[in-house]
């Protein structure tokens, strides 16, 4: 949920290629997936979004519109359903 709140903060992402990260961020569109361990590629990325102000707002704004599909209640919710049934 932390980069969903980064999203819905209007900050663009730089995060890894791993487990449901991909699902959130779409590289080049609101955020950069960089591979694990790739510390030149995530100081690339994050030097790329230093230097353009419009890239930051266009990643920003792209990344709002991703997170205004996730609820804290509704996460809540589901996890509290989850857990009546097991």
């Amino acid at each position: 949920m932390s980069i969903a709140e980064a999203m819905y903060n209007h900050l663009p992402v730089v995060a890894t290629k791993c487990g449901a990260i991909p699902y959130l961020v779409q590289d080049g569109v609101n955020g950069f997936l960089v591979s694990p361990k790739d510390y030149e590629q995530l100081a690339e990325r994050i030097m790329r979004l230093l230097d353009s102000e419009e890239l930051r707002k266009n990643m920003g704004d792209r990344g709002f519109d991703k997170a205004k599909e996730f609820d804290w209640n509704r996460t809540l919710n589901k996890i509290y359903r989850g857990l009546l049934e097991t």
